[in-house]
This record gives structure tokens, sequence and C-alpha cells, in this order.
């Protein structure tokens, strides 16, 4: 408790003290040490960086401390994911560790700072793939480094130029203007020093210039060169022929117009620990599938195979011939056993692979996470996915002949064998979304944790006794669906427009109650996009002790829109309640909060 209070009540001051106490024994000497740490009473740092902060970076070794302060550099509002960064600290000599290992041990280290709740999961991303920084741990980063790191979001030049550029070793500079308007490279000509510059939005090299095509031959003698990232470079036409001569080389995401790569280029890398195959459509003959040699890649922890669906995919006809050639194709692309996340996007047969099939897919014992994405004919999942014991996220999205989801988990003669099925599901989680002809999902008795997505024609939940939290997210739907009834999730969370909300919001009133009353806790929400502000409105519901809260008025129109006097007591604090809740919970404590400006509009 005295920790908690030199933390003077501020949530991040208890997120990251927590964060460092979760690396401690839970011993009171070892807390004790951090209550008395001298850190606490030192007044060099500015009033509005935390303390708490410093201590926990304190606590950090020192490749972790470079890490930390290198991703603070990052542009603010720009999605690296965590392979990105990986790969930028391994550039940098912060990873140090056996040169296979570097991508595990760069993970680890990230894995780390999102424990001591310096880095924030960005919860749209599975798997902590994309993280966050705090505004404060952000500025408390990038004030340790204000000698020799330059950061940046303004396109004016002079802003360049306020620091000695002697001193300066790492520049991130994100621009907000057109290329025409966009930062000049002349501006940086005065950094003599920099080891790192990261760019975002428009830069100009020079006047006239414009995206290069090429790489220059002599890149082959740059021996140490372990990361060329050419996603966005999309006018480039050949790379140079030494690039092979390039033995450190760890990542290469190259994006080439006009000129494909072959996959028998892959076949000798059995080192990869990370492979995205896009524009598989291309592949003209299987015997190039087989070349590839995926199942011999011993350390491949990530595989992403795509196809391009407008050569076909969802909008057109494809072709049985097309359709045969393509599972072909896919056949021949077995992963190998130690293969953790996999997602297939665009994929235009009904039948699935051979080695997703209830024969084969036990071979993927350490599958955790399968991504099945703009599958516009794919008629069924892959069956016998109870032999995955290891599945944590399934993503079933815009896969429209898909009816039904929950056989596949299902044990041959699982009766014959009911331990078999005694723990499996309830750690996974499953979402579908934007399936538009599924109509069930049953049969998932230790599912937990299910996300549904505008699923317009999903009529039946059933056989979910375990479900602990259920997730609707549908701008469209004009009421609750009726199959809430039938399921007794502990939380129901929902997004929905704002006149679905104002109707929920009339409580024991609205045509929704009875769909949700039973539920025990329950938070809806609606966004206000006249002033672009996410989950504005809102309605919050408990059963025991019951509560009901809402800011939104049962009248309220399709922009969210509540009358004037209304508007001002939600604004002070007042909780709205019609006639009806107050009914059913009487009230036996009331507090109104009226400023003076409001005076005149309160009866």
């Amino acid at each position: 408790m005295s920790i908690i209070a030199e933390c003077d009540g501020l949530p991040l001051a208890v997120k990251v003290i927590g964060g460092l106490l979760c690396q401690k024994n839970i011993r009171r000497s070892d807390w004790t040490k951090v209550l008395n740490d001298s850190t606490w009473p030192v007044s060099q740092m500015p009033e509005e960086l935390n303390y708490a902060v410093y201590l926990s970076y304190q606590d950090l070794n020192p490749e972790l401390q470079s890490c930390f302060l290198h991703y603070a550099l990052l542009p603010k509002n720009t999605v690296f994911g965590y392979d990105r960064i990986v790969a930028m600290w391994i550039s940098e000599g912060f990873v140090h560790g056996n040169s296979q290992d570097l991508e595990v041990l760069g993970k680890e280290y990230y894995d780390q700072l999102i424990a001591r709740n310096l880095l924030e999961p960005d919860p749209r991303y599975v798997d902590h793939g994309v993280c966050n920084m705090h505004d404060i741990v952000r500025s408390f980063a990038q004030y340790l480094t204000r000698d020799e790191a330059l950061v940046t979001q303004k396109s004016e030049a002079g802003l360049i130029n306020n620091i000695n550029p002697q001193n300066i070793i790492r520049i991130s500079l994100k621009t907000n203007g057109s290329e025409s308007n966009g930062l000049g490279w002349s501006s940086l000509q005065a950094h003599i020093s920099p080891r790192t510059l990261i760019f975002a939005g428009k830069i100009k090299i020079n006047p006239d210039g414009t995206d290069t095509s090429r790489l220059p031959e002599k890149i082959a003698k740059m021996k140490l060169l372990q990361c060329i990232d050419l996603s966005n470079c999309k006018r480039m036409v050949k790379l140079p022929g030494g690039i092979g001569k390039l033995r450190q080389l760890r990542g290469f995401p190259a994006h080439v117009e006009g000129d494909w790569c072959s996959l028998e280029e892959l076949g000798p890398l059995n080192w990869l620990t990370s492979l995205r195959i896009h524009g598989l459509e291309n592949v003209s003959s299987s015997s190039f599938a087989i070349k590839a040699r995926l199942g011999e890649k011993v350390c491949l922890s990530y595989l992403y195979l795509q196809c391009t669906s407008s050569s076909g995919g969802a909008h057109q006809m494809v072709k049985q011939e097309e359709q045969q050639h393509i599972e072909k194709v896919f056949d021949e692309l077995c992963p190998p056993p130690c293969l953790e996340k996999l997602a297939i996007e665009g994929y235009f047969s009904q039948r699935l692979p051979k080695w997703m099939t209830s024969t084969a897919i036990v071979s993927l014992g350490c599958l955790r996470i399968l991504f099945m994405e703009d599958l516009p004919y794919c008629i069924e999942l892959p069956d016998s996915l109870f032999q995955l014991p290891s599945l944590e996220f399934l993503q079933i999205s815009s896969a429209p002949a898909i009816k039904h989801v929950g056989p596949e988990f299902l044990l041959p003669h699982h009766h014959e064998h009911p331990s078999a099925l005694e723990n499996f599901g309830s750690d996974l989680k499953i979402e579908v979304s934007r399936c538009h002809g599924l109509e069930r999902i049953s049969n998932l008795p230790n599912l937990q944790n299910l996300v549904i997505i505008e699923c317009l024609e999903l009529q039946v939940l059933e056989g979910l006794p375990a479900l602990h939290r259920l997730t609707l997210e549908d701008y469209d739907m004009k009421t609750l669906p009726g199959y809430l009834k039938d399921v007794n999730p502990r939380d129901l969370h929902v997004d929905c427009d704002v006149p679905l909300l104002a109707s929920i919001g009339k409580g024991k009133s609205s045509l929704e109650w009875d769909k949700f009353s039973h539920i025990k806790q329950v938070n809806a929400y609606a966004d206000d996009d006249d002033n672009n502000i996410e989950r504005k409105w809102y309605v919050k519901y408990t059963i025991d002790p019951f509560s009901f809260k809402t800011n939104i008025s049962p009248s309220a129109d399709a922009s969210g829109g509540v009358p004037h006097g209304q508007k001002a007591a939600l604004e002070a604090g007042a909780i709205i309640a019609s006639a009806e809740e107050e009914a059913m919970e009487p009230i036996t404590t009331l507090r109104v909060v009226v400023r003076q400006s409001d005076v005149g509009h309160c009866k």
C-alpha cells in the first residue's frame, strides 16, 4: 500500500510498478527495496514525467534498455509489426546471442517490455503483433535520449537543426505533408553522425528525384548488412545479382512490380523463421511448389500463403480447372511441424489442401494461430481441428460458403474417448467475420471466447456451456440477435449503431431487454461518426449487484445527438435513468452536480 501511495493515484504509475514487481520475488525485502529506491524523491526530471517509469527502466538490463529507448524513436500512430521491430534491434546490435537464435531472443525482449507494461498490445492485432507506447512513457524515453536522438513529426526544416547536429546519432522523422511540400533532404545534410534514420511520410531526396527502381550492384560489399525493407518501393524492377552474397542478411521483405520470384529460390533457405508468399495463382506448375521445400524449414514459425482473388475469386466464377490447379499448388506447400502461425488468404477452391485434412493435420501439433480469410468457395473448415492441441486462436473471415462452425472440433466416436475432449478449447478464441452464409455455431463445450462480426444469417448458438465472453460487432443490425437468449456468457460486448444502442438504453422498457437481461455483464457501444469519436456512447449493465448506466438518450437520432439539457447533465456526471429503471432498483442516494452555466436548462 505504501508503494501504491507513492504512485500518487496515477493509473499508469500503478501499471508500470506492477509490471516491475512481477519481475521480483514475492518477498517483503524485495518490495521494500522498490519502496525505498532513491529514485522516488529525485527532482531533476520534469514534473510531467513519471518516476515509476524511471524505476522500471533502471531495472532493465542494458540490452533491454537499448531496445526500449529505440522503440520510442518509432513514429507515433504508425504501425510496426514486432518482426520489423526485432529486425531493427538486431541490426542495431542490441540483441546478443547465437546467430540462429537472435529473432527468438529479440521476441523475448519484446515480450518482457510488454510484461512490464512499458509497451501496450494493440487489441486489434492477435498475439501482441503490434504494440503502442503510452505518451508519458514515450516522452520519458525521448527525454533520456534528448542529447543524441531527434524525433519530430513536423515537416519544417528549421526544427531539424534545433540540436547540435554533431551529437545526433539517431533521427526519426514523420511528415504529414504531400510529396511537394515534404521534408527536403538538404535539411538533413548538416547531420554527419547518424547511424539510424527512420522516415515516415514524404521525403524529397533531391530536386526532381523519384522513387528508385534499382539497388546498386556494390551493395554486395556491405558484408554485415542484415535487413533490407523494400516493401514500399513500388518502382523497383530489379534486384542486384550480388545480393545473394550478403551472408548476414536476415530479413528481406520486397515488393517487385512486373518481375516475379520463383518458388524454387526458396528451396535452400532452410533457416527462415517467417515467410510470406503472395500471388500463388501465378505459379504455373505444382512442381515449382515442391521445389520450395517448405517442409524442410525447421525454424519456420510463421507462414502466410496468399492468392490474389481478383484474378477470379470472390466476384467472378472461377473455372473448375483453375480450382484444381490451385489445389495442386497448395497441396505441395505443406509446412513443417514446428509452424506456430498459419494464414491463408484468397484461396479459391472448394477443397482445402490435403495437409489440412484429418489424417495429416495432426502433424501441425505446434500450431497456435490459424487465419483463414477471403475463401469464396471453401465449403468447410479443416476437419479434426481437435487434433491441434496448441490451437489458441481461429479466425474465419469472408468465407460465405461456410454454414456451420463446430463439427470440426468433435472427435469421431468421442463418447468412447471422453478424456480426449476434456480440456480442448478452454484456451481457444474463435472469431468469425463477414461469413454471410454462416447459420449455426454449435458443439463447442469448452469454448470460452467467441467473436461474431457481421454474420447476417447466423441464427443458432448452442452447445456452448462454458462461454465466458461473447463479442458482437455489426453496425448494420437493427436489433439484437435472438440467439442471445440461448447462451449465458459472463460478459457480452456489443458494438452497434446509435439507434440500436438507444433502444438498448431504454432498459426494461426496451424490446431488446429480454435478449440480454439474463447475462451477468453487458457493455454496448456506438461511435460518434460526426466527430470521429469511437465508442462515445455506451450502455453498461450488471445483473448483480444491479447497475444500469448510459450516456445516450432513448430518443437519440442516427448521429447520436441528445437534447441540450440532457447532454449538460451527462457531461456533469449524472446518470440518466428512465422511470421504469428507477422502479427496478430503488434509489437510496442521489447526487446531482449542476454547473453555473447549466442553471437555465435545469427544471
